[in-house]
């Protein structure tokens, strides 16, 4: 009877061994440790905040004071649980935010205030992730190999993201306006990227085997190039707003679908390379520039609808795809009528666009690009 009495013991005592800890360093306030429930950390003032683990005080604005530079959470790094976190930066502005929430099932939710930066660091668990709080820089969330969500909700400079192995859903709200560009690397699970708000610079998806579907909705814009690479899976894309440059696809051995709504509006070019699958291409929408089409199965389908419109050359190479085509080739490719290839519709060609622009497009992507991707590089 004793022996069972000191076992409970025991256990409650490690139950209460997991806390939370906060404090002020040099202007940044740190939380860390071990959560025993939900995590909220609250500014109540100019440089004041309070923190409360499962609704019990951790600390007040009397000890946590004067914080003027970045927010830290480490959580759980060795207990591996999971974690519910909620910032509230109020009109707090902050410089980073830096979230480690462990290999546990997590969620972190950012609300109020402004910051500079900030960085999700995500593990083996699932992850949610919400941002509302507007990133003046860059936002870098790194979601790991569990099924993870991201909402963006505010605005933001740049965002990177990074997923897993399993699947990843990325929305970017209508409420959402990202500067810069977005660069959202999505692994090889069955993943989702739904675009309903705004991206001023360049937009790049690449995902891997999984089956993978991204939506530019008819309310979102891209000012510059949009470049979808969704690798072998059974892939679908659907273009329904505004690209200010050019769209460029590309996947692999999977079916694809890219279908460019009747609300599209693509100012240049629409590049696209389907593979070896069972491929589908829809054109009902306005594409001011070229399109150009390649893949490897000669049952592949360019259907063009009633209300289509294209301002430039039709290259239809459907079947016939070339190694290493991954190029804009402006104005140099035969124009195919449609009906072949397993088309329907009729194409337009009321204009080409010379040589040298070709040259200079694809050194302007190649560019971007390579920005988009030296910057990944640097925080890895």
């Amino acid at each position: 009877m004793l022996a069972h009495r000191r076992s409970r013991f025991e256990s409650l005592e490690k139950r209460l061994a997991l806390t939370v800890t906060a404090a002020v360093s040099a202007g940044d306030l740190v939380v860390q440790g071990d959560a025993d429930g939900a995590v909220v950390i609250t500014s109540v003032g100019t440089g004041n905040f309070e923190v409360r683990d499962n609704g019990v005080l951790v600390a007040d604005s009397s000890a946590l004071t004067d914080v003027n530079d970045d927010i830290q959470i480490k959580l759980d790094q060795s207990a591996g649980a999971d974690n519910t976190v909620t910032l509230d930066l109020g009109t707090q502005t902050v410089d980073n935010i830096s979230a480690n929430l462990g290999n546990g099932t997590n969620s972190f939710t950012a609300t109020g205030g402004n910051a500079t930066s900030l960085n999700f660091q995500g593990g083996t668990g699932a992850n949610t992730v919400s941002l509302t709080t507007p990133i003046s820089g860059n936002a870098y969330v790194r979601l790991g190999n569990g099924a993870n969500s991201l909402t963006v909700n505010g605005n933001v400079g740049n965002l990177e993201v990074k997923g897993g192995s399993d699947a990843d859903t990325v929305t970017i709200a209508s409420t959402a306006a990202i500067t810069h560009g977005v660069f959202a690397e999505l692994g090889a699970g069955d993943n989702s990227f739904t675009l309903n708000g705004s991206v001023a610079g360049h937009l790049l998806v690449r995902a891997s085997s999984g089956a993978d579907t991204v939506t530019l909705a008819d309310v979102s814009s891209v000012g510059k190039n949009a470049f979808l690479s969704l690798g072998s899976g059974t892939n679908t894309a659907t273009v329904a707003g505004s690209i200010g440059g050019s769209l460029h696809y590309s996947g692999r051995d999977g079916n694809d679908t890219l279908t460019i709504a009747d609300t599209a509006k693509i100012t240049d070019n629409v590049f696209a390379r389907l593979g070896a699958g069972d491929n589908i291409v829809n054109h009902n929408g306005n594409i001011g520039g070229n399109i150009k089409l390649f893949s490897s199965n000669l049952n592949d389908q360019f259907n063009v609808g009633t209300s289509a419109v294209t301002g430039g050359t039709t290259t239809n190479n459907l079947g016939q795809q070339e190694t290493g085509e991954d190029h804009e080739d402006h104005g140099r490719g035969c124009s195919h009528n449609t009906g072949s290839n397993g088309s329907t519709g009729t194409t337009s060609t009321t204009g080409t666009t010379t040589s040298s622009n070709k040259s200079s497009t694809a050194s302007s992507r190649n560019a971007a690009i390579s920005k988009i991707v030296a910057a990944i590089s640097r925080r890895r």
